[in-house]
């Protein structure tokens, strides 16, 4: 048995097979979106060549987490159908999406001014409420 409350770190498409199922309880993961980025350094991202490399690894994070529970994925917009054929071949089920502004861009263009994550549910019972506007909103009605 696996201790909670710790950190793997390695390959996720080998540490996640060593998981049993239903043992996660939240997924947040930014894995290499498949456009072979470059920073104005040259430095790359290992495995960001391929797309397919990495996406079947959804396949393992679903197995591993709780029923009713999520991931968070970063993704890049080039490779967002490839994501979105991994998430729903896994069973994720989007929910929501999360998009903010950055303070500095990826490379020049306007696009890459922002990150962004997709919400994904393991079961069809999960909901996103709505925070409230006000406390004399009542709850769920943002």
């Amino acid at each position: 048995m696996f201790p909670v409350n710790e950190v793997l770190q390695g390959d996720c498409t080998r540490v996640l097979r060593r998981l049993p199922d239903s043992f996660v309880d939240l997924v947040v993961t930014d894995p290499p979106y498949g456009v072979r980025y470059q920073d104005s350094k040259g430095r790359t991202i290992a495995n960001d060549d391929d797309p397919n490399r990495i996406l079947g690894a959804f396949t393992d994070l679903y197995r591993v987490l709780k029923p009713n529970s999520i991931c968070i994925s970063f993704y890049g917009w080039g490779q967002v159908d490839a994501f979105f054929r991994s998430w729903r071949r896994a069973g994720f089920r989007p929910i929501g999406h999360i998009v903010w502004a950055k303070d500095y861009a990826s490379r020049t263009r306007y696009l890459h001014y922002h990150e962004q994550a997709y919400v994904l549910a393991v079961s069809a019972g999960v909901k996103l409420t709505h925070p409230r506007r006000s406390k004399s909103d009542p709850p769920g009605r943002g």
